[in-house]
């Protein structure tokens, strides 16, 4: 399980965006090293490059999720809503130490959402009452923007 804070890694993600808006051609990697060592001089070497990993994965990819899409042995990564996040590995599921809130959910469906007319979340079914069959569930997701 990773050592860095999750709200870290969130706060500094929110105020990388901001910064690398006004200067579109920086260095993204030094600027979120260099904000993660300023909001946390005291991190050690290695938790600071997982903070800056960390970080760099929610500018660039799916956050939490792009190790686990990176992973050649992973053949599905199962998302049903806030809490532990689930791969299929060698046709079994097992969970991660991935953990996610509502507002990740949030923030990763609208990720993945972008520029599709139709969004649609594809989910398995999981927890006693579940029996292995796979849910498709064609869903609007809301602009964030346009929400009261």
């Amino acid at each position: 399980m990773s050592a860095v804070h999750p709200d870290l890694a969130v706060a500094v993600h929110t105020e990388a965006l901001d910064l690398l808006a006004d200067r579109p051609n920086s260095d993204q990697a030094a600027l979120v090293e260099a904000l993660v060592a300023r909001r946390d001089p005291l991190l050690a070497a290695g938790a600071r490059a997982e903070a800056v990993a960390a970080v760099m994965a929610r500018i660039t990819g799916l956050g939490p999720l792009q190790p686990l899409l990176a992973d050649s042995d992973v053949t599905e990564v199962m998302v049903n809503g806030p809490g532990c996040v689930w791969v299929e590995r060698s046709g079994h599921l097992e969970p991660t130490d991935v953990w996610l809130d509502g507002d990740e959910v949030a923030r990763l469906v609208a990720l993945a959402s972008r520029g599709a007319d139709d969004p649609a979340v594809e989910g398995q079914a999981s927890g006693p009452e579940a029996d292995d069959d796979a849910v498709d569930e064609a869903a609007p997701v809301e602009d964030p923007a346009t929400v009261d």
